[in-house]
Formats: structure tokens, C-alpha cells, sequence
């Protein structure tokens, strides 16, 4: 009786050992590329910012403030320095969002899941106590907002 147990024994763990093991070829594992998740950067961009309900009508600015009441679209936002107001901005892209620098100024470009071009935004060092400046390229289709400065706390 404790040969044909130890046997049982022994074959289960050769079977279990022999799933736990078996290789893979480089077929088998897929490429980066298909790793990568896609989003719609516009849309990702934009509830970061804005926040609507299901049907997309505005809710409430997560970030930002209108100040003046001649320019409702323009937002506000106040920080103590380039540096968070490029962290701020940083949060509001999507993972795989296109990122080009000239100098000081981040352009950003959009596409949807696709692939597709959805416009662009840039990031802009502003002066004194405009911080930075986030200003969305033509064809842009932002709702809610059209433009946001970052504003020095200490002009606030």
C-alpha cells in the first residue's frame, strides 16, 4: 500500500512539475507594442479637468476657476512655482501621450485609441505671476474651457 501511494506521490508531482515548467518560444510572448495600452487622450486630458455627468453635461472644474466673468473659459490655477505647475500638468496627460520640448514649452499631441490625431496642447512658461500658460492647438475640440493659466499663489 505505501508503494502505490509513494508512486501516486511521486507521478503527481512529476505532472505538476511538468505544468509549472513547460517553456514558451519567443512566439509565445507578445511583443511590446501589444502591451501598451492606448487611450483617448483628449477625453483623458479633459476629465482631468472638467467634470461632467453621464450624458456629458458640465458638473464642476476639478482644477482651475473662471476669475473674470468676461472670460468664463479661461481657467485658473494657482501654485508656487514652474515646477508644480509642470507636475499639474504632467497629471492631466495620458500615459501614452506624445511629449515634445523646445526649450521651456511642452507641446503635447493627442490620439484617440486608434491612433487617430486629436489635436495638440501645449504648455507655455508664462512671466511674472503667469506662471504657465496650457493653450490647445486649432481644431482642438476641449470642452468647457479654452485656455488655463497658472497663476502665482502669491497673485491670488
Amino acid at each position: 500500500m505505501k508503494y502505490i501511494q509513494k508512486t501516486l506521490t511521486a507521478f503527481l508531482l512529476l505532472a505538476i512539475s511538468a505544468v509549472t515548467f513547460s517553456s514558451c518560444n519567443k512566439e509565445d510572448n507578445p511583443s511590446e507594442e501589444t502591451l501598451l495600452e492606448t487611450y483617448d487622450d483628449l477625453r483623458y486630458f479633459q476629465d482631468c479637468i472638467v467634470n461632467v455627468d453621464s450624458t456629458g453635461a458640465f458638473r464642476y472644474y476639478a482644477y482651475g476657476t473662471p476669475l473674470y466673468e468676461d472670460e468664463p473659459e479661461h481657467l485658473y490655477v494657482g501654485v508656487d512655482n514652474i515646477a508644480q505647475a509642470d507636475s499639474i500638468f504632467r497629471t492631466w496627460l495620458a500615459p501614452d501621450v506624445n511629449i515634445s520640448e523646445s526649450g521651456s514649452k511642452l507641446t503635447c499631441s493627442f490620439t484617440d485609441e486608434e491612433g487617430k490625431a486629436q489635436g495638440a496642447v501645449s504648455f507655455t512658461p508664462g512671466e511674472g505671476a503667469d506662471v504657465a500658460v496650457v493653450t490647445a492647438s486649432e481644431g482642438t475640440e476641449i470642452l468647457y474651457f479654452s485656455k488655463l493659466t497658472f497663476l502665482l499663489n502669491s497673485a491670488w
